[in-house]
């Protein structure tokens, strides 16, 4: 995974002179950075920007920092957010920490306190980013198995016993401890509870389970 992805800032405020000082300030500190004056620009160019780390005004026309959280649940985009707030928009500010930022900083901020902020927003991201290549690794591996494979998996994940998954499939105990090696080597895993694991996990996320295809 590209370490640069950690270091994108979408700076997102109406104030020019302001934006314009933070982003000098991020580009000093070797961030990539991007500054858009109003949230709906941010939204209209979203569809093509790298994961990163929001700078978010509280206060602007049109879409307001609450409306954009709002809007980039809908979306299912969970990139880190750090609220930023002028004098008595903390309460405004809290309740977006409610709705999904991460942080806020209160205006005018120091750069130590707004560099505090981002490294934690960074190893948030981190860490979405990796969960998220550990699920599409375990998808792919997934794939990997051939149907009788799945077949015993899908009965491994319920907690029936080789035996019970024997009678189930009508096949014997012996063809079933080999299926169970192989799938256990194909999803890259040793122990049985993690064999189960895995099973519960992509049946509950997968629209058709372990037992059928999309």
């Amino acid at each position: 995974m590209a370490e640069f992805i950690y270091r994108n800032i979408y700076v997102i405020d109406d104030d020019f002179d302001f934006s314009h000082s933070l982003v000098g300030l991020l580009q000093a500190n070797a961030f990539e950075v991007r500054s858009f004056p109003l949230a709906k620009m941010f939204l209209d160019q979203l569809g093509s920007l790298v994961p990163g780390t929001i700078l978010l005004d509280v206060k602007m026309p049109g879409v307001d920092g609450p409306a954009l959280l709002d809007e980039l649940g809908e979306l299912n985009v969970d990139w880190p957010v750090v609220m930023m707030t002028g004098h008595g928009d903390i309460p405004l500010a809290v309740r977006c920490i409610q709705g999904g930022a991460i942080e806020f900083v209160e205006k005018p901020f120091s750069e130590n306190q707004i560099l505090a902020a981002i490294s934690e927003a960074m190893l948030t991201l981190k860490k979405q980013m990796s969960a998220q290549e550990k699920l599409r690794n375990r998808a792919e591996r997934l794939r990997s198995l051939s149907p009788r494979e799945r077949e015993v998996l899908r009965y491994l994940s319920t907690g029936q016993t080789n035996k019970q998954i024997a009678h189930a499939l009508n096949i014997s105990i012996r063809t079933v401890e080999m299926h169970r090696a192989n799938l256990m080597r194909r999803l890259g895993v040793r122990t049985t509870p993690d064999v189960i694991r895995i099973g519960l996990e992509m049946d509950a996320t997968s629209p058709t389970g372990l037992g059928g295809e999309a």
